[in-house]
């Protein structure tokens, strides 16, 4: 019989996977950097003329400057703001493995009981995708697919689980810096990385929060390594608590 220990534990080590992926996009350049740093380095100190030795000097001080240049700005502003898409997809795709899975375990442990009652109207493929399906994953997707649960929205996430795993979240600094950061996700992918009336509305009652505390309208979206860290921090904190209260669920 299946374990939620085993399922908790699974979810974890993907989404950490997921994680390490969009660290190595981030600091892609900065390998890059230092691949090009050493292979200067050798050189001058290979050299024996003064003035090789000086071009190859001020080379290595341009290079290691690069980060730091304004004409590159924006391009480490766009690979912050993608690896930010890309955590807030992982996290979202990673809630809905929590709930297909946990949805699934619940039928099997006859722990249903918050749900059972739920009306859910099916079509022909619907009933035959259910059918065919591993352990009812497929019918954890059509219960979100008619209760417009939307993944990528934290008010929608926190109340399906406590709805039907009694998981409770609260609403504090770590789940509203998550919402402030899929709200920024959205202006990135659907509004020019820009800060539109539609972000503010999002980010209105998400306080206190530690991320993007001033958001101006009109202002250009633009993320820091520092603030990419805090939500992969959030991120995980986020997913270890609810996937504890699930377990304490199926264990009660």
């Amino acid at each position: 019989m299946t374990m939620f220990s085993e399922i908790k534990s699974q979810i974890l080590n993907n989404f950490k996977q997921n994680v390490r992926k969009v660290e190595e996009l981030r600091k892609f350049d900065e390998i890059l950097l230092e691949s090009i740093t050493s292979l200067v380095q050798v050189y001058k100190d290979q050299a024996t003329i003064h003035s090789t030795q000086t071009k190859l000097d001020k080379l290595l001080l341009s290079i290691k400057n690069i980060k730091s240049n304004g004409s590159l700005k924006e391009n480490y502003r766009t690979i912050n703001n993608q690896c930010v898409v890309l955590l807030v997809s992982y996290f979202g795709s990673t809630i809905g493995e929590v709930f297909r899975k946990s949805f699934s375990l619940a039928l099997e442990k006859s722990k249903s009981d918050t749900f059972a009652d739920t009306v859910l109207k099916l079509t022909v493929n619907e009933i035959k995708s259910v059918a065919s399906a591993h352990e009812n994953l497929n019918l954890g997707d059509v219960f979100i697919k008619q209760k417009n649960i939307n993944l990528q929205d934290m008010k929608s996430v926190v109340d399906v689980f406590d709805s039907c795993f009694k998981s409770k979240m609260d609403k504090d600094e770590m789940v509203n810096n998550i919402i402030v950061s899929q709200a920024c996700r959205n202006g990135i992918v659907h509004s020019g990385e820009m800060v539109d009336d539609r972000l503010i509305t999002q980010v209105k009652g998400a306080f206190p929060r530690e991320l993007k505390v001033e958001l101006q309208l009109g202002s250009q979206i633009s993320f820091e390594k520092e603030e990419i860290d805090l939500i992969v921090k959030n991120m995980n904190q986020f997913l270890e608590i609810l996937l504890m209260k699930i377990e304490d669920f199926f264990t009660i």
